[in-house]
């Protein structure tokens, strides 16, 4: 039955998207701790497990697809879950919820983690800027000019 081959391809789905979320965790504290020798082979670990992410999806939409043609509705699961009956559906209803939260989860992660890196490059521009010389100041009243790490008010 393909609708129980859908329910075992998210449940893998699942699995790997919780991997994820523990790989992004990795990755963010790595990050916070500049440990640029981790940081590598967790990019390497998060490569892997997107890849293996995209092929189950893959696989998952293929089964959709088959399903929705066999119903003949749109290859979505809400259409879906319309047609399939009693137990299957109450199974597919929750783990396409925990999916959703799973890979909210996962937007909130990379989000992080990018206003993480975004953060790091803005202090090594200001570093890289006062070993250059140029003025570092912190109000109004002085931006732009060059000189002293220090403005005149401070």
């Amino acid at each position: 039955m393909m609708e129980k081959k859908l329910m075992k391809m998210m449940e893998e789905e699942k699995e790997k998207v919780t991997e994820l979320i523990e790989v992004l965790k990795d990755k963010r504290e790595a990050i916070e701790k500049n440990d640029t020798v981790s940081l590598k082979s967790i990019l390497e670990k998060e490569k892997k497990t997107v890849d293996d992410l995209n092929k189950i999806e893959s696989e998952r939409l293929d089964i959709t697809r088959q399903i929705a043609n066999g119903y003949n509705v749109e290859p979505t699961i809400s259409e879906l879950l319309t047609h399939i009956g009693e137990p299957l559906r109450h199974d597919l209803t929750l783990m396409a919820a925990r999916l959703t939260e799973l890979l909210n989860e996962v937007s909130l992660l990379n989000l992080g983690i990018q206003q993480m890196i975004a953060y790091r490059l803005e202090e090594f521009d200001v570093l890289m800027d006062a070993i250059r010389g140029k003025r570092i100041t912190y109000d109004k009243y002085e931006k732009g000019k060059s000189g002293t790490v220090f403005n005149r008010r401070a």
